[in-house]
């Protein structure tokens, strides 16, 4: 980060896969397979030095939990969105920081402030990421226009 950029927004760091694996899982009529988040997931598992399959792992569930969300529960979009998107992040952040634990050879320092802050940036970046591909990804079938 910047000098000029204050100390706290250096740990507000939202995570933008996982934002768009809840997405189009969360999209009834955007269908997509779980080898696409399972692909990234080793990607990003490789790239960062994760327990292979970690992330992969993660994205899969986050995707696959999304796709049960009932219809009717994705009418009243933006409140469900932000409810099922807080449980969903906490859980795969615990499910990762206990995964690194586990797996890791060093002692890892859990750094709740940062845990707090992902949490937060997640949510306020997930208005950026939902207008992004609502406009530009998303095409609605009932707007015909003649």
């Amino acid at each position: 980060m910047p000098e000029f950029v204050p100390e706290i927004f250096d740990q507000f760091n939202p995570s933008l896969v996982f934002l768009v694996c809840y997405y189009f899982g969360f999209r009834e009529d955007i269908k997509i397979s779980l080898v696409l988040p399972f692909t990234i997931g080793l990607i990003m598992d490789v790239h960062f030095g994760f327990p292979i399959g970690l992330n992969a792992l993660l994205f899969c569930t986050t995707s696959f939990v999304a796709m049960l969300i009932p219809p009717q529960a994705k009418k009243n979009t933006l409140k469900n969105q932000l409810i099922g998107l807080v449980a969903l992040f906490i859980l795969v952040e615990i499910s990762r920081t206990l995964g690194l634990i586990f797996y890791s050879e060093h002692t890892i320092i859990i750094d709740y402030r940062s845990a707090i802050l992902s949490v937060l940036a997640t949510l306020v970046t997930w208005f950026i990421v939902n207008f992004v591909l609502e406009r530009w990804i998303y095409k609605d079938p009932s707007n015909i226009s003649f």
